[in-house]
């Protein structure tokens, strides 16, 4: 066995900050959509919340979900559509059932504190916490949209909220697996090497990809490649950290663009 201790966060600070961040996660996705009606591109809190099922000690998860059932009802009523109090609560115990299954799943059979150190801890992590436990919060999800007169299909609704879950535990789970142990230095005044490189890097791409996406350059095929490089910096020199926070900066970056009229989406409409 492993002799990483399990994190013994948190107490009621952490529940605090785990409902805090529920709250923002949920309001940066639904800020993210490519228009104000369609579906969530991704839905961050539920790699959130798989992810930190994952780092915590399991006495600890029952408190998570009503943690996480705090910061989704805040996001609830903060949003223009909120769903009647009932409807609300059955999709987070479906939600809460996804995370508690995929977290389960991936440490009774894969590992108890999964770093994704190995090919094995990450397709677990895809297929038990995304692709086999998702399904069960999105039949829940479609049900309650249709049954509140949905004029979209059940098959539409159901497909939509399992790959934005989905999409959500593949940006933001490994992420939260790859940093929680990371310690960060007070700022110096002078960088180390190391760390000019990694402020060099993140500085490119937010760089190179706002001014692709805002100017429509190159074309827009060519514009799906453009991370591609910095995604193969980052792994050759930062390793799963710098490679699952690249991956995630770009993914918001193109959602934030394509939000915003700009990126694929935006620049094949205004076309």
């Amino acid at each position: 066995p492993r002799s990483e201790p399990v994190s013994r966060a948190p107490p009621w600070l952490g529940i605090v900050g785990f409902a805090l961040a529920y709250f923002g996660c949920a309001l940066i996705s639904y800020d993210l959509k490519a228009t104000p009606r369609n579906p969530l591109t991704f839905w961050l809190p539920s790699g959130l919340f798989l992810g930190v099922l994952l780092i915590v000690e399991r006495r600890h998860w029952l408190l998570l979900v009503l943690a996480a059932g705090l910061g989704d009802l805040c996001y609830n009523y903060y949003t223009e559509n909120s769903w009647p109090f009932h409807y609300w609560l059955t999709a987070h115990l479906g939600n809460s059932l996804a995370a508690v299954a995929g977290a389960w799943l991936v440490r009774r059979w894969v590992a108890e504190r999964p770093t994704l150190s190995s090919f094995r801890e990450l397709v677990a992590l895809v297929v038990l916490g995304g692709l086999v436990t998702l399904p069960l919060s999105a039949t829940v999800g479609a049900l309650l949209i249709n049954y509140s007169g949905s004029p979209a299909s059940y098959w539409s609704n159901w497909t939509s909220w399992y790959c934005s879950d989905l999409l959500g535990v593949l940006l933001l789970t490994p992420a939260l697996l790859a940093w929680r142990t990371a310690t960060f230095r007070p700022a110096v005044w002078r960088f180390a090497a190391r760390e000019f490189e990694a402020t060099v890097l993140l500085t490119s791409l937010i760089a190179t990809l706002s001014l692709a996406y805002y100017f429509h350059w190159p074309q827009q095929t060519e514009t799906l490649y453009l991370a591609f490089p910095f995604v193969i910096w980052a792994s050759l020199r930062f390793g799963l950290r710098g490679a699952t926070g690249v991956i995630l900066i770009n993914a918001l970056l193109a959602a934030w663009f394509t939000a915003h009229g700009f990126g694929l989406i935006g620049s094949s409409r205004l076309s």
